[in-house]
């Protein structure tokens, strides 16, 4: 099973820099595994509670923005093809993509389940996951701990295309191509005016937030990241101008969770 380590880190920080960052004959990347029932399941556990001190776990977040800041950095398209498990930091891995291609597998799930283990995502999913399907579905999902089957992620936006477990790989290289030359576009989900009225007007996120806070009221007791969660994503939407600032807040909330 594929899970996010200092080992992973390591060999995706070697592949792209030894073969992909100074080649300029790649014009688009693709992210895929070799397992057959996995994408990426989530963080390394055994990992994170190696870490004897847990203040040190977010300069290990922050260390994983910056790679991944370095891998946009060469401007090609990113594209996430996925099958089978995509949870936790797996999919704050394939959120910071520009595409996402998933398969109709029975074994395809999209999620952020750290709530269930007292954690919250800690590599941007309390702040890119809002930004790419809207508070409305992004906050339950992540608060919940709630995973998506590929036709629900792909109405909500989460997920461009979904497609055949066999044609996973050759649409995904197709589709890269297609973003890279232009002739494809990445559809950002439009608004519609309750989303706008919610996200971007005073009276609607005060309403919003206190129906979070009833549903945080009545889950507390058996979730105990629920209050941590909502800081990090409400901090994400009061500071709009300063994401860094966002995912550092997150990574706190995170290693104070951890401790």
């Amino acid at each position: 099973m594929n899970t996010i380590s200092a080992e992973m880190s390591a060999e995706a920080e070697k592949l792209w820099t030894e073969q992909i960052e100074n080649n300029n004959d790649i014009k688009a990347a693709v992210f895929i595994s070799s397992k057959p029932d996995n994408f990426i399941a989530g963080a390394d556990i055994k990992m994170l509670k190696a870490v004897e001190n847990k203040a040190d776990l977010k300069d290990l977040c922050m260390n994983g923005h910056d790679l991944f800041d370095r891998i946009k950095s060469k401007g090609i398209p990113l594209v996430s093809a996925i099958n089978g498990a995509c949870l936790g930091g797996g999919l704050e891995w394939a959120l910071k993509c520009d595409y996402r291609v998933a398969t109709s597998s029975s074994k395809t799930k999209l999620g952020l389940p750290e709530v269930m283990l007292g954690l919250l995502p800690g590599w941007g999913g309390t702040q890119n996951l809002p930004k790419l399907v809207g508070y409305k579905e992004a906050v339950p999902m992540i608060l919940q701990g709630k995973e998506l089957r590929p036709d629900k992620a792909k109405k909500i936006g989460l997920v461009d295309l979904v497609v055949d477990p066999f044609a996973l790989e050759s649409t995904a290289i197709d589709h890269a191509r297609q973003l890279a030359d232009g002739s494809l576009k990445a559809k950002k989900k439009k608004k519609d005016w309750m989303r706008w009225f919610l996200e971007d007007t005073p009276p609607g996120k005060s309403m919003f937030w206190k129906e979070v806070d009833k549903g945080i009221a009545k889950g507390g007791g058996h979730y105990p990241a629920l209050d941590k969660i909502k800081s990090a994503i409400k901090y994400g939407q009061d500071n709009p101008s300063n994401p860094r600032k966002a995912l550092e807040h997150e990574a706190e909330c995170f290693s104070a969770l951890a401790e």
